[in-house]
């Protein structure tokens, strides 16, 4: 006698790697370029928006524990800059006292 017996073992699984890359500029320009983290962080936003949405009770299947599927992010790297300046890139003396005046008058500004 033979019969077929179905096991239930667990739902399909899904893996998506994805690449979130900007456009570097200077820090002074910031407009003018694309910060991938930023644009990361709305991504891992909305997993998590979607994640909530398939925890409705109306989703959910009880032969499973828990009863709906998820979502997670897993892993976050990357990054190659420090405010704003590239690992090539030099700056002048002249650019230097001209930041450091700008942060004297900031400073002055803030203390009243």
């Amino acid at each position: 006698m033979s019969s077929w017996v179905h096991w239930l073992v667990s739902t399909p699984q899904l893996a998506i790697r994805c690449d979130v890359q900007g456009a570097a500029c200077h820090s002074a320009y910031a407009p003018q370029g694309v910060n991938a983290i930023e644009y990361a962080a709305q991504l891992i936003g909305e997993l998590g928006r979607i994640g909530s949405r398939l925890r409705a009770p109306e989703l959910h299947d009880s032969r499973f524990d828990p009863p709906f599927s998820t979502v997670q992010t897993g892993l976050i790297s990357g990054g190659s800059m420090d405010q704003g300046h590239k690992s090539d890139e030099f700056i002048s003396v002249e650019q230097l006292d001209a930041c450091n005046a700008m942060l004297e008058r900031i400073a002055r500004s803030l203390q009243g």
